[in-house]
């Protein structure tokens, strides 16, 4: 079917032009005219529109300017399409630098926004969707409004906002959306509602919204609807299922030529193949995984590949390789976490300069009536003098909240920037500067530091058994469990899920170990009736110290990471120290 489509696509490209030939043999098709099929079938045919970018850029020299910014804006689609997300961007900066149509600017602010999300770049994402929202409400169009609410819904998507997404595909089915919006529109919808467990693999929404997709040409688009259906299979263990319905897309998958969805499809190609036993081809899919994700080295494709490569090795009994997964599937899920707590930040950011700039609107109205208030009582008897006097005051105590609230607000960014919003320790960034200068102040003074990692046992299963909010509550208590033990020049952070980091100024490796011996009591100890559930809360600790490992932050990390696995090894819930590989010789 997909074939036929595409084949019907291509004639009636190829009837256009001889069309156009026909009707007038002296002239080509204008660039007008070839600018109109391009924007028809950007997402489509995208293989076409390259072509069509080609013959546009070899008429460049008869271009108007406006012409040469919409090349611009179809050269980076393209460029994004092949996996060129920089390019991408360079393409609509320079096309946004150099038109005036507001309905362009739109149309590359909204492309910007999807971009700089694929790039993990979340914060420039925000604001130019922001910029994109604020244009489609001037512009006003019903095409507009649907479009943006798109990309807004997109864009939250990605962001792990599902709830608010949601709430922007759910308020345009009302309009009766056809063609290629309905099309984005249905997979939208279908991608959050899986994030958030609100529908059934086995929902004929699935089914029915990529036949429609294919119905319209829109091959990619439907394939990403069947990836959730497989996704939404695999969360229910029908792992028979998802396997059938992998191989038999397969073929239009890797025909997209999208690094980002054939990354995905290999990786849950690879988790069907694991779970039925096939290790083999489980682990050659994975590694194929890995290879589209090469430009994303950190996505959820790649860690899921690095996860399963671990388990195939650990099971086959080869260690060494099953290690080297390991160090890389941790490497890669820290950087996958820490993606998603940029997101969060990025959208605190967001939100917060936007109440900031409405708050400083307020102000500037405010201050602006004051001041057409005092030219009139500047014009007024001695008497509005005294209301002179007063307004000043009004002014002076407006400057003042202004004030008090900016630097309030800069305040709280500070604090969203630094701490970890759910235990209050130091988020990893800010742990990792304040770990460099304490440190280098030990090692100025020649003072011993001791340095110590964590993480809690078995926490998934905690999340899987009891949920997140229960795991939420297990965070907090661990975190003030370890703050009730800490001096005052100590320094712990939360740097993963549920992994944390603590330094000991002016302690040595016995220190070290005592103190960790005594957090990990301390969390053993934690009383979880107030949780709802009764369970048991352990930690395993690695320890080591500057005398072992230097003052270098990066060393102190491994070696101690090091020591946390051997103590995961070696049975959980216990404090191991990191020993120089002679000793252990």
């Amino acid at each position: 079917m997909k074939q036929v489509v595409q084949v019907i696509n291509h004639l009636i490209f190829s009837f256009f032009l001889i069309f156009t030939s026909v009707v007038n043999a002296s002239e080509p098709p204008s660039v007008q005219e070839l600018l109109t099929v391009a924007d028809s079938i950007r997402s489509s045919d995208p293989k076409r529109l390259v072509d069509l970018v080609v013959k546009i850029r070899e008429r460049q020299s008869k271009l108007t300017p406006e012409q040469n910014a919409s090349l611009s804006y179809f050269e980076g689609y393209a460029r994004g399409y092949s996996g060129d997300q920089q390019g991408a961007i360079d393409k609509y900066l320079w096309a946004l630098n150099n038109t005036q149509n507001k309905q362009l600017i739109y149309r590359l602010s909204l492309s910007m926004a999807n971009t700089y999300a694929l790039m993990r770049n979340w914060y420039q994402g925000l604001v130019s969707l922001e910029k994109a929202l604020l244009i489609g409400n001037e512009l006003g169009t019903q095409d507009t409004i649907i479009e943006s609410a798109l990309v807004a819904a997109i864009f939250y998507n990605q962001l792990g906002q599902y709830e608010l997404a949601l709430s922007y595909v759910e308020r345009l089915f009302p309009n009766k959306l056809q063609g290629r919006n309905r099309c984005i529109a249905l997979h939208l919808e279908l991608e959050a509602k899986v994030k958030l467990n609100e529908i059934n693999s086995k929902s004929d929404k699935f089914t029915n919204g990529a036949k429609y997709c294919l119905q319209i040409s829109e091959t990619l688009i439907a394939n990403f609807i069947y990836i959730n259906q497989i996704k939404s299979l695999i969360s229910e263990n029908k792992y028979a299922f998802a396997a059938d319905l992998l191989d038999s897309n397969f073929p239009d998958i890797l025909n997209t030529q999208y690094k980002l969805l054939i990354a995905e499809t290999y990786a849950l190609k690879a988790e069907t193949l694991l779970r039925s036993g096939q290790t083999t081809l489980a682990s050659e899919h994975a590694i194929k995984a890995l290879l589209f994700s090469e430009d994303s080295k950190f996505s959820q494709p790649a860690v899921q590949a690095l996860r399963i490569l671990f388990e195939i090795k650990l099971a086959e009994k080869n260690f060494e390789d099953a290690i080297k997964f390991q160090k890389k599937y941790v490497i890669a899920e820290r950087a996958y976490l820490n993606d998603q707590t940029s997101k969060q930040l990025a959208y605190q950011r967001t939100r917060m300069e936007v109440l900031e700039k409405n708050q400083q609107i307020a102000n500037l109205n405010q201050k602006n009536q004051v001041l057409q208030l005092q030219e009139k009582l500047t014009r007024e008897t001695s008497e509005n003098r005294r209301l002179f006097v007063y307004l000043m005051i009004v002014i002076a105590s407006s400057l003042v909240l202004w004030t008090y609230n900016l630097k309030r607000n800069q305040a709280r960014l500070k604090k969203l920037a630094e701490f970890d919003g759910l235990t209050g320790l130091n988020n990893r960034r800010h742990f990792n500067e304040s770990a460099e200068s304490l440190l280098k102040y030990c090692n100025g003074e020649g003072q011993e530091a001791s340095f110590i990692m964590f993480d809690l046992d078995k926490f998934k299963l905690i999340n899987d058994t009891y949920g997140h909010l229960v795991g939420d509550w297990v965070l907090k208590q661990t975190a003030n469990a370890i703050k009730k033990q800490g001096r005052k020049n100590d320094l712990i952070g939360r740097i993963g899920g549920e992994e944390f980091a603590i330094i000991l100024p002016a302690c040595g490796i016995e220190e070290g170990r005592n103190f960790a011996q005594q957090c990990r009591q301390a969390i053993e100890a934690i009383d979880t009736t107030d949780s709802g559930h009764k369970f048991v809360i352990t930690a395993s600790f690695g320890v080591t110290c500057s005398q072992l490992s230097n003052y270098e932050l990066k060393q102190l990390m491994y070696d101690s990471d090091l020591a946390l696995y051997q103590a995961k090894e070696n049975g959980r819930n216990q404090v191991v120290c990191w020993k120089p590989p002679a000793e252990v010789l």
